[in-house]
């Protein structure tokens, strides 16, 4: 499984680093995930995305890096979609994971620390 793959490489820098969570690795790596538009909550399809603090270097340390801005990115795309339903008004109690990355603990635990 390629998530778990990416996600054991994450463990070790942040181990190696002695760190808790690999959340604090990608501190110097942002994406800005709407490569294709923004759907929701802004419904702006002329949106381009962005990478900021990509370099050349092409490790797989590099990658897992990489992957792990993504999942921070699309958990904080989710966050202001909460963000923008409850200032509508809706009261949202849970979040339901589906799909091939509800089997990551990394995403389900980046979304619990973003959501709350």
């Amino acid at each position: 499984n390629v998530y778990e793959w990416l996600e054991g490489i994450l463990e070790a820098m942040a181990k190696k680093h002695q760190l808790n969570s690999p959340t604090f690795l990608a501190k110097n790596l942002h994406l800005y995930p709407d490569f294709h538009g923004n759907r929701s909550p802004l419904a702006d399809p002329s949106m381009v995305g962005m990478i900021c603090g990509l370099t050349l270097a092409s490790s797989m340390q590099d990658l897992a890096l990489l992957y792990l801005a993504t999942l921070q990115a699309l958990v904080y795309g989710t966050r202001q979609i909460i963000e923008q339903l409850t200032a509508s008004g809706h009261n949202i109690t849970s979040v339901l994971m589906c799909g091939g990355l509800s089997n990551s603990s990394l995403f389900i635990h980046t979304h619990a620390d973003a959501l709350g």
